[in-house]
């Protein structure tokens, strides 16, 4: 349904208006005032009357107002030259593959949850942490230590053992109906994983910062560092659930952000703003690409301002599922971390037994970056956002990944970007920009 017709049919509509670049980040009463002063008692019978009464969020940080207008707040607004209105987008443009693109915004595994005994593991790290040499950087004493890495996802069971402690801030922004969603829990409510069929957040967080698991193994890239986490998926209005999770990153000081989170459409909303603003707060946004295979790509993973992950297998292919896209003049992903048969926190009842399970996807792929991000901070952390993604993805610090012999020829340079991440020669690149 176009928003013409929604207003015809409805009377109102959700807006987002973008106060423009240069423009004050102060409320703007003129904006406001377009707003309706509450939903028509016809269409909200089911709403709560907090939703009734709460029409529209400003999200200052973010330079973003969402909420809900009627045709004469829609035109009023359109005329005001600060203000640059975007409407939810309603059909993708993107071309897909033979793989169906699922309509949500997590980007979920490809295969269900495998738990793993670790009976013949005792002291063993991932392949993936293996391949991306982290024990050599935690040797120098580079574990991501005191830098806060933001978590949008599901949610995290922190009383997995690996996860003991490391959760330092946690909201659940689904927990209010008012603007479907966008209300945050106090910080202290007990953080957890909805996601009962895989605890995708739980399993993406332990990529990111888990300790040790019984019998010794290290799941996490960057063990020392702090967990803000964001329970964003699924349920409620997505755009206002999003924006009040990274107000609350913004507000928090975190410096990387790792996001398993992509809509199957097209929406300038994310590619031109959105993500922008992360940038200019000093954030890394580290965003899983989608797992639709090559010609697909998700929401924000397309944006210029996005460091956006595909994933690779552990010989070093590129994953079948992990998807790509040329755009304009950029090609997307930017880089490939490890992302099949990956081993991290299992955050089910069986979590005792089977601490640690396997999923595959971009989803497993971007907290290893987010967590490599981690490390450098660490080392320099006063390094901007574009010198963190000049050192990390580069050709001349990311390696080609392999491709099969029997496939006859190598993947084109669309579905690995620089190629897979080098954590060590990242660091050392780093060093040299900043001197």
């Amino acid at each position: 349904m176009s928003v013409d017709n929604h207003l015809e049919a409805f009377g109102y509509t959700t807006v987002g208006i973008i106060i423009k670049s240069g423009q004050s980040g102060e409320p703007s009463k003129k904006i406001e005032n377009n707003f309706l002063s509450a939903l028509p008692k016809a269409s909200c019978a089911s709403l709560s009357m907090k939703q009734r009464d709460e029409t529209y969020r400003y999200f200052p940080d973010l330079g973003v107002y969402y909420g809900y207008m009627d045709k004469e707040g829609v035109k009023s607004v359109q005329d005001i030259k600060e203000a640059e209105v975007h409407f939810p987008i309603q059909n993708s443009s993107w071309k897909v593959s033979s793989r169906p693109i699922q309509d949500c915004s997590l980007i979920p595994p490809v295969n269900p949850p495998q738990p793993v005994n670790l009976g013949g593991f005792v002291g063993a790290a991932p392949w993936g942490l293996d391949m991306l040499g982290v024990a050599d950087l935690w040797k120098q004493g580079l574990t991501g230590k005191g830098v806060k890495v933001a978590h949008a996802d599901t949610g995290v069971n922190d009383q997995h053992k690996a996860l003991q402690g490391k959760v330092k801030g946690w909201i659940d922004t689904d927990t209010d109906p008012s603007l479907e969603g966008g209300q945050i829990k106090p910080d202290s409510k007990t953080p957890y994983d909805d996601q009962v069929d895989m605890w995708h957040g739980t399993h993406t967080a332990g990529i990111i910062c888990g300790g040790k698991v019984d019998p010794g193994m290290a799941i996490g890239v960057a063990p020392d560092s702090y967990l803000y986490s964001a329970k964003v998926i699924e349920g409620g209005n997505i755009n206002s659930r999003i924006f009040t999770a990274f107000q609350w990153f913004i507000d928090k000081g975190c410096r990387v952000l790792s996001m398993s989170i992509g809509e199957p459409i097209n929406d300038p909303w994310w590619e031109s703003h959105v993500m922008n603003r992360l940038v200019e707060k000093g954030i890394v946004p580290c965003v899983a690409v989608g797992n639709e295979g090559p010609n697909t790509i998700r929401t924000p993973g397309g944006s210029p301002s996005t460091f956006t992950v595909g994933a690779i297998d552990f010989q070093q292919n590129v994953a079948d599922f992990s998807s790509s896209i040329t755009l304009g003049s950029r090609k997307k992903p930017d880089v490939v971390a490890p992302g099949v048969d990956v081993w991290s926190a299992n955050g089910g009842p069986n979590l005792k037994t089977h601490p640690v399970q396997s999923l595959s996807g971009t989803s497993m792929a971007t907290p290893h970056v987010a967590g490599t991000v981690a490390i450098l901070l660490q080392a320099y952390p006063n390094a901007t956002v574009r010198q963190i993604v000049q050192a990390l993805g580069s050709d001349s610090t990311c390696k080609t990944p392999d491709w099969p012999a029997n496939s006859g020829q190598p993947p084109h340079p669309e579905r690995y970007g620089h190629g897979l991440i080098v954590p060590e020669k990242a660091l050392a690149a780093l060093k040299s920009i900043l001197s």
